[in-house]
């Protein structure tokens, strides 16, 4: 998709089932469909989707039962995924982003909104995150924002964060330990539901 496209529309790619990889070199692209429909869905064997860099809203049902898709890059540009943005994308295994810092701010509008929910491993930079600290510009840890990502086995959390969101750690399987610092103020529902090891919270 070159760079003298601005805007994708919805619905147009919807179904293309030969399509398997997507790559944005449309720097000035902002709009990709609207809000309430979807730009891929349905495409059965899509592999890889390399999203645009100045994207900044990712619609509703944007990705819907792309069931082969296995790799996902979400530029720094995204402030938000619509709901269900990656529902029954059961085949995804790799959710890559090049700023943490970016991914925190993201507004997830569900767990089918993160593409980490089927538990796909994350890569910042293209390294795989098992240990993750958040970085000292974030306040607050969104809803969903690490929603099923089963790589994490350790999590610390600085000075600089007040809340953890709802469902912001839920179903990190493989999440062994977390320190949670005394600025934190709230923690949301079911922040660490199924989080089924035997995980060890570090309160300072």
């Amino acid at each position: 998709i070159p760079n003298s496209v601005t805007t994708i529309g919805s619905y147009a790619f919807a179904y293309c089932e030969s399509l398997t990889e997507v790559n944005f070199s449309a720097e000035n692209c902002t709009s990709m469909g609207n809000l309430d429909f979807p730009v891929f869905n349905n495409c059965s064997n899509l592999k890889t989707i390399n999203i645009g860099n100045n994207v900044k809203t990712i619609p509703k049902y944007a990705f819907m039962d792309c069931s082969g898709l296995s790799s996902v890059t979400i530029p720094n540009s995204v402030t938000s995924i619509g709901p269900s943005a990656f529902y029954n994308c059961d085949g995804l295994t790799e959710v890559n982003i090049t700023d943490l810092s970016a991914w925190c701010k993201i507004d997830f509008s569900g767990s089918n909104a993160n593409p980490l929910h089927n538990g796909a491993k994350f890569y910042v930079n293209g390294v795989e995150q098992t240990n993750l600290t958040i970085p000292s510009d974030i306040a607050e840890i969104k809803f969903c924002a690490f929603f099923g990502c089963t790589s994490l086995k350790s999590v610390t959390i600085g000075n600089s964060v007040t809340s953890i969101g709802g469902s912001a750690f839920e179903g990190c399987g493989s999440l062994e330990s977390i320190i949670i610092p005394d600025s934190i103020t709230e923690i949301g529902h079911a922040a660490f539901k199924d989080c089924t090891g035997e995980l060890i919270v570090n309160c300072n």
